[in-house]
């Protein structure tokens, strides 16, 4: 619990930072990819889509699966139910988001950098769009999720 403030508080403030954290590094992750994309060597791209890969692990994983735990600790410790409208489409929409980086993105991730490291442009490029629309994809669900959590339907 963060000094002063109740576990309830805590958790929401853990949530809306990893929400935060994964959001935002999402579309920083998202405007880099698409400046790879433009770029025309495969040495120039190599570093961007390492690093693009290497944020899945690090930070998009642990932001996602934190945020997914705390909405759960949320509603346990707060006036909400698993059966609130709001409450099953956040999750839903959080779990959705949380497959579509564990399976697609991390597979995308790895094919950029095999791209790259075989040295074919034209390949990496093509993927690369393909990358940034998925990316724009799972921004769109997650900006969703957030709706859904200020609107809160069905409350």
């Amino acid at each position: 619990m963060i000094s002063g403030m109740t576990l309830y508080e805590s958790l929401l403030f853990v949530h809306i930072v990893c929400i935060a954290v994964w959001m935002g590094g999402g579309m920083v992750n998202a405007i880099f990819i698409k400046t790879a994309a433009g770029l025309t060597s495969t040495a120039a791209i190599a570093p961007i889509a390492r690093r693009a890969h290497a944020l899945g692990n690090m930070v998009f994983a642990p932001a996602s699966i934190l945020a997914l735990a705390t909405g759960i600790w949320l509603v346990i410790e707060g006036p909400w139910s698993f059966s609130d409208t709001w409450i099953s489409i956040g999750f839903t929409g959080i779990i959705v988001a949380i497959v579509i980086g564990a399976v697609f993105h991390s597979k995308r991730g790895a094919r950029a950098v095999e791209l790259a490291e075989a040295d074919d442009l034209p390949a990496l490029q093509q993927h690369l769009h393909g990358w940034v629309k998925l990316a724009r994809v799972d921004l769109l669900l997650i900006t969703l999720v957030i709706l859904d959590m200020v609107v809160k339907p069905g409350t």
